[in-house]
């Protein structure tokens, strides 16, 4: 099974502080912003014989901020999708009174011997 969920934090870490990124719900609002990456999906794609070739991965990115989700937003997606080559397949607003809310959703094919990452389409 492939894991790149220290990929995917390491580029956000680039965004916001360390202490802003989490893989869980954040324990508190305290700051102006907070980002949680959640891997949705991982399931072999292609197999030959009982080895795994490639992987179908899927994460959901939430960005909290008081004020604007507008460039974090923009910031992630030049991460995720220009640098680490997953494909931004849904972002939308869920705004909650005191803070603005945006999910987005990113997905990508991973060959499991190279680590390279693909579109799943």
């Amino acid at each position: 099974m492939i894991n790149i969920k220290e990929q995917i934090a390491r580029r956000l870490e680039t965004i916001v502080p360390e202490k802003d990124v989490s893989d869980s719900f954040p324990d508190d609002f305290t700051g102006d912003t907070q980002i949680q990456y959640t891997e949705e999906e991982n399931k072999s794609r292609d197999m030959s014989g009982n080895k795994v070739i490639t992987s179908y991965i899927r994460y959901r990115i939430d960005i909290w901020n008081k004020r604007s989700t507008s460039a974090l937003a923009c910031a992630v997606d030049e991460k995720l999708n220009g640098e680490l080559g997953l494909i931004r397949t849904g972002c939308m607003d869920a705004n909650e009174s005191q803070r603005k809310h945006k999910i987005m959703r990113f997905e990508g094919i991973v060959e499991e011997e190279t680590g390279r990452i693909t579109s799943p389409r």
